[in-house]
């Protein structure tokens, strides 16, 4: 593992591909449903980080499933959620907007439509 004051990101030996359902100014960037199986083939990433996505999704395991299938037997998910009880976003997550408007239009539910209890 590197010191972080070694490391410079133009001295990369790695590849950083994203898959989203909106077209972003993204490097590598693949339009795709999560939902549906990922375009991309099995054990082929090393790391999958996976911000804020689950709540979005119709199916979670399904997400789940398809990290298993595309990471490298020794991959790593780095998979992080957002926390509705945290006393900043408590009673004030509905009032954030971070899609555009038009991309409500997409799907009928864009937004956390599928809150996980932390005992699943």
């Amino acid at each position: 593992m590197e010191d972080c004051d070694d490391w410079n990101p133009e001295e990369k030996n790695y590849e950083i591909h994203n898959c989203d359902l909106m077209r972003r100014p993204l490097p590598n960037l693949k339009i795709c449903d999560l939902n549906l199986p990922w375009p991309y083939p099995s054990e082929w990433a090393d790391i999958i980080l996976s911000v804020e996505v689950i709540e979005h999704l119709e199916n979670p395991w399904h997400h789940f499933r398809e990290v298993k299938r595309v990471l490298k037997p020794e991959g790593v998910l780095i998979l992080a959620v957002p926390n509705i009880l945290a006393p900043l976003t408590l009673g004030m997550w509905p009032y954030f907007n971070w899609f555009g408007p038009n991309e409500w239009d997409i799907s009928n539910n864009i937004g956390h439509i599928n809150p996980m209890p932390i005992f699943e």
